[in-house]
């Protein structure tokens, strides 16, 4: 499950902060996670609740937003990857040795060109392409569906899907550094699928999209 926030009693100055810990939540840990899902808290009478974001009818699922993370923290802590994650990064080293972090929303600007080519670089090293990825990933998605109608495990592929994602979210990120806007495309595409994100944030990438059109041509 997620962090909340609690006291820590151990300020040097006597007066409480508030310090970030991680805690297990029997019953509510159960909660898989959406990005429209509901938050845990507590609430006035002192009682730990899960506050849904939006009303719920009996027999529906409840959901838990985990929280804006990247694909690598989504690995560690939860092993599994959001697909795609607007809340994904990558540290890219450059020639001088210094080493930037990329977002999808720090795409609002151009990068500059020495990042916008180390990205390049950094595609460029692997032994696959985005297109190989996705398409595989496809095929190992449909393997799964195929493989759960017929009522047999399929753990080795549900972990194989959560490595796909991994490197297909990767590589669309460095591909829209870099400056391919159809990654960017696939992002909003995602997003909109889904139906789970705000639309705040949905139209914010939009018009990111529309800049990045301004400025890049596939």
């Amino acid at each position: 499950g997620g962090g909340r926030e609690g006291w820590d009693d151990r300020a040097e100055s006597g007066k409480k902060q508030v310090a970030h810990v991680r805690v297990m939540v029997p019953f509510l840990d159960l909660a898989n996670h959406s990005p429209s899902g509901g938050r845990y808290d507590v609430d006035q009478h002192g009682r730990l609740c899960l506050f849904v974001a939006a009303p719920v009818k009996a027999g529906e699922e409840v959901f838990l937003d985990y929280g804006g993370r990247s694909n690598d923290e989504f690995v560690l802590q939860y092993g599994f990857v959001p697909h795609p994650n607007p809340a994904d990064s990558v540290g890219v080293s450059l020639k001088d040795g210094n080493t930037h972090i990329v977002t999808w929303a720090s795409l609002s600007t151009p990068l500059p060109l020495d990042l916008r080519q180390a990205c390049a670089e950094i595609l460029a090293s692997f032994n696959t392409t985005l297109e190989d990825d996705t398409k595989s990933l496809v095929e190992t998605e449909d393997n799964v569906l195929r493989t759960r109608a017929r009522g047999c495990s399929c753990l080795e592929l549900d972990d194989l899907v959560q490595v796909l994602r991994y490197k297909v979210g990767r590589k669309h990120l460095l591909t829209a550094a870099s400056g391919g806007t159809h990654s960017l495309k696939w992002l909003v595409q995602g997003l909109q699928v889904k139906g789970c994100e705000s639309e705040k944030q949905i139209l914010f990438f939009l018009q990111l999209l529309k800049k990045y059109h301004n400025c890049f041509r596939d």
